[in-house]
């Protein structure tokens, strides 16, 4: 709806593989009721694909990005969010893993995932607890450099992971005698389970 006020012009199209409704506000988007590559648009070219915490559902995400990528334009975009996960993977919360996803996005992992697909990073920021990726199928400038010394642990994430829920047991005895009340109570069902509770 935004896009369409600043540019009357703009051809937009949409995927939508689910069979609820049409989202209030989108009445002038062309919706293909299909998975992406959808045959109806296998033939466009675009100057922009964008998609919102679809790519950590997808099983075989280098084919989902290289099916994209063959479909920009000469100058197009691909945009995507995932979740950023390196706050939970760094201290060995194992609450990220309730989500039904095939992928947990560190910021390594995007770039490896943008390199194995054939795309180049123009942008990567974190937006309201995600990635948020700009890239293209062709270099448009400087390379965007990263720390490839991720430092993610991986081999003491068990041990954070024992420690966080000593802690949280701790809590637990300590409140014993009262009611307590979870907040997101679906983010705590891996931590309750290891703790038989």
């Amino acid at each position: 709806k935004e896009l369409k006020k600043k540019n009357n012009h703009l051809k937009l199209t949409g995927i939508e593989p689910g069979s609820h409704g049409i989202v209030e506000g989108i009445e002038g988007v062309d919706i293909i009721r299909d998975f992406f590559p959808a045959r109806q648009i296998a033939d466009t070219k675009f100057d922009l694909i964008f998609s919102l915490l679809v790519l950590e559902h997808i099983e075989d995400p280098v084919v989902f990005l290289q099916q994209q990528k063959d479909q920009l334009s000469p100058s197009g975009k691909l945009i995507f969010g995932v979740p950023n996960c390196e706050p939970f993977l760094k201290t060995g919360d194992i609450s990220i893993f309730i989500h039904e996803h095939y992928l947990y996005f560190t910021q390594k992992g995007i770039f490896t995932l943008l390199e194995k697909a054939g795309l180049f990073l123009e942008r990567i920021e974190v937006v309201e607890g995600m990635f948020l990726v700009t890239s293209s199928a062709h270099q448009t400038s400087d390379p965007v450099k990263y720390d490839k010394t991720e430092n993610i642990n991986y081999q003491n994430f068990e041990q954070l992971t024992a420690s966080l829920n000593q802690g949280i047991e701790k809590l637990f005895e300590k409140y014993a005698q009262e009611e307590v009340a979870i907040y997101v109570p679906g983010r705590a069902l891996n931590t309750l389970f290891f703790l038989d509770i």
